[in-house]
C-alpha cells in the first residue's frame, strides 16, 4: 500500500511538471496550463456578428433582420456563442463580450 502511494504522488508530480513547462509566447515565457485561446477566435464570423449585435443590446428578431436571416439561426448562434463562452444567460455574454471590445461604437465613414 505504501508502494501504491508513492507511485500514485510520482505519477502526480510528472503530470504537473509535463503541464508546467514553460512555452515561449512572443518572447514570454507562458505556462501550457496558463494559455488561453481568447474566447473570440473560437467563434465563427457569423457568431462574431450575433455577438456584436447581442452586446449592442439587440434583440433575436432586429439580429435576423440585419443579417437577413431566420429567427430561429440567430437562436442556434445565441446557443452555439453560449456554450463556446461558457456561460448561460444573455447577460453574461453581453458583458463578456464588452470586455472584449464588441458592440462599440462603429465609427462612421
Amino acid at each position: 500500500m505504501k508502494i501504491s502511494n508513492s507511485m500514485s504522488s510520482i505519477a502526480l508530480e510528472s503530470v504537473l511538471v509535463l503541464i508546467l513547462i514553460p512555452v515561449a509566447e512572443k518572447g514570454e515565457a507562458v505556462h501550457r496550463c496558463c494559455q488561453a485561446r481568447p474566447f473570440a477566435e473560437t467563434l465563427t464570423a457569423r457568431e462574431r456578428e450575433v455577438l456584436d449585435l447581442l452586446a449592442r443590446g439587440q434583440d433575436n428578431r432586429t439580429i435576423a433582420r440585419a443579417l437577413v436571416v431566420s429567427e430561429k439561426t440567430v437562436r442556434n448562434h445565441v446557443s452555439n456563442i453560449f456554450q463556446k463562452l461558457r456561460v448561460t444567460r444573455r447577460a453574461e455574454a453581453v458583458a463578456r463580450a464588452r470586455d472584449a471590445g464588441f458592440g462599440a461604437a462603429r465609427e462612421a465613414a
